[in-house]
């Protein structure tokens, strides 16, 4: 049987020439030469991140071409306004340049921790096999609300998290449904960062009522006390704050959640503890 010929990678190409080979094809491809900047500075940035197994056993060039060109033109329309994006399709060729037989994760936020690990938790738990994975830093300049740099020698750039993941869903789990639980769980970790200084603050000022209750109030002294001393004890980096519920008491003793002050992931009513 004949095999048709196909467009493959030399064996003997090293880690750099494939890189070279990819950013100078994509730059030649770009409308104009600002898109060929960016458009390769991306490709830089990405593809020092992919792991050698993966990359030069990636025998057609136009093909990783392609998967670079259409993440970077999502990422520069995504990244205008500096917000959470994601993105899980069935790449085809018509859409998106390229097919492969899995389905895409991408996600595209500020940068801040747990980021990558948020999301290997949420793969295993939903029974995602994962492929090839990548969790990219990305140093950005905007002009006039649009991406116009990506240098890491720019000292005005802001960080961004750029991660694609490729894997299969497991059955019973839609791409709709994987759509929402990224956009959740990534929505968890902006609302937990954001507001992780808030939350230490609060348990601070907490610890002081309770320094004064102690001072004030003879009969709970010990309980006050005891109280302040677990509540300092979880500031001084002992404990992880992911979100914070306040409940006030209503007239008839009942305990009201206060959704106006609370914080990190217990702003989604969905996540909050509820009172007994």
């Amino acid at each position: 049987v004949r095999r048709q010929p196909r467009c493959v990678m030399q064996q003997d190409l090293t880690r750099a020439s494939v890189i070279d080979l990819v950013t100078r094809s994509l730059r030649a491809s770009a409308a104009d030469p600002a898109e060929a900047a960016l458009m390769g500075r991306f490709a830089e940035t990405v593809i020092q991140r992919v792991e050698d197994r993966y990359l030069l056993r990636h025998t057609q060039i136009p093909q990783l071409g392609a998967q670079l060109a259409d993440s970077f033109r999502w990422v520069r329309a995504s990244a205008s306004d500096r917000a959470l994006h994601v993105r899980v399709f069935r790449p085809t060729v018509k859409a998106h340049g390229y097919a492969v037989d899995g389905v895409v994760i991408e996600s595209l936020m500020p940068d801040r921790p747990f980021i990558a690990d948020t999301l290997k938790l949420w793969h295993r738990r939903e029974g995602v096999v994962v492929h090839n994975s990548l969790n990219v830093m990305i140093k950005a300049a905007w002009e006039d609300g649009k991406l116009a740099a990506m240098d890491p020698a720019d000292r005005g750039a802001e960080h961004i998290s750029y991660t694609r993941w490729f894997v299969t869903l497991p059955e019973g789990l839609s791409i709709e449904e994987a759509y929402q639980g990224v956009t959740r769980r990534l929505t968890m970790v902006g609302r937990m960062t954001d507001d992780f200084h808030r939350m230490v603050r609060a348990v601070k000022d907490l610890s002081n009522d309770y320094e004064y209750l102690a001072k004030t109030t003879a009969d709970d002294r010990e309980a006050c006390e005891e109280i302040r001393a677990f509540l300092d004890w979880l500031v001084e980096e002992h404990f992880l704050f992911m979100g914070l519920t306040v409940f006030t008491e209503s007239a008839d003793g009942t305990l009201v959640r206060d959704a106006s002050r609370c914080l990190g992931t217990a702003q989604d009513e969905d996540d909050a503890p509820q009172a007994n």
